[in-house]
């Protein structure tokens, strides 16, 4: 994932391989890259996406993976609490 995630070169350095920068907008890591990089470095180190396509990129993979995260979450704390349960008794 670290490799798409535009960890290691900012997102407008893709800008020759037009196919791969599209790729790395599926990678939710690309968004917290580019939104560090754009709060920590001056503009001149290489242009970051634009906050507001961060943030929208952020908000969309939260909102995709927050209810079945939370959801696996819950089944497991139950079957863990099912488990102890047993245990005591």
């Amino acid at each position: 994932m670290m490799s798409t995630g535009c960890v290691f070169f900012s997102w407008s350095a893709l800008s020759s391989i037009k196919w791969f920068q599209i790729v790395t907008l599926f990678n939710p890591l690309t968004y917290v890259a580019e939104g560090l990089r754009g709060a920590m470095l001056p503009p001149s180190y290489g242009a970051a996406l634009d906050i507001r396509w961060v943030l929208l990129g952020l908000a969309v993979t939260t909102a995709v993976f927050l209810k079945p995260g939370y959801k696996g979450d819950y089944q497991k704390s139950g079957k863990i609490e099912e488990l102890c349960f047993r245990l005591l008794l």
